[in-house]
């Protein structure tokens, strides 16, 4: 995969297997060039605030407008333009959807906008590597009774557990250093830190758990408490 290959299939191998496989290359390709497309544009407003978007006028008001728009583009709620036709609504409306691009809807976005570049540089060739990984948990899931695999198109499984076992197995799991989310619908995640190895210790964990024949007495965890 390292050499160029998006994606692998272990045998045997079903059809629905292949066509997942292609459909996840196509995604995967749409992916990169909506990033790169993204990135082109942000990088070409990096330095523009949204009072220096080209407003017509220098007025006391053209700049009360200014600096009110850089304060409406922080709120993440829905803004109603007021004003006639050819008043510049178009354009107070474009530059507040910039704002939003560049993470204007949240004070956080700073920190959020710096992890999701660095990835942008350097990991977008190993996703296949994530996915490859989830495949392979989800094969292992496959067949154990009391729980049956729901989803794992990218590099999320999602999963199903019977009996309202659900919190259970979380709890039970992460004694184990294993990490997932959710309640009776649970959700499993590979990424950067997670190895082929630490796919197979998941697995025998999960299947540990439905092999003890009994539910354990762990407090449930709270949806969205334990993540990766």
């Amino acid at each position: 995969m390292r050499a160029g290959a998006s994606d692998f299939i272990l045998k045997p191998f079903r059809l629905a297997q292949i066509l997942n496989a292609v459909q996840q290359g196509m995604e995967r390709s749409r992916l990169t060039r909506e990033n790169y497309l993204l990135r082109r544009s942000l990088q070409s407003l990096q330095s523009q605030q949204p009072a220096e978007l080209p407003l017509v006028g220098h007025s006391l008001a053209m700049r009360r407008l200014g600096d009110a728009l850089g304060r409406v583009a922080q709120v993440n709620s829905p803004v109603l333009l007021l004003g006639e036709s050819g008043t510049g609504k178009e354009l107070i409306a474009r530059a507040l959807r910039i704002r939003k691009m560049a993470g204007g809807g949240m004070r956080q976005a700073g920190m959020l906008a710096a992890a999701a570049l660095y990835a942008l540089d350097h990991h977008v060739d190993r996703l296949a590597d994530d996915h490859a990984l989830a495949q392979r948990l989800a094969l292992g899931l496959q067949g154990i009774d009391g729980l049956q695999v729901r989803s794992a198109q990218t590099n999320i499984v999602f999963v199903d557990v019977a009996d309202g076992r659900g919190p259970d197995l979380l709890a039970f799991l992460k004694e184990r250093g294993v990490l997932a989310t959710g309640l009776i619908g649970l959700r499993f995640v590979t990424h950067l830190d997670v190895d082929a190895a630490g796919i197979d210790r998941a697995v025998d964990a999960v299947q540990a758990f439905f092999s003890q024949g009994a539910n354990t007495s762990t407090a449930p965890l709270a949806a969205g408490a334990a993540v990766y």
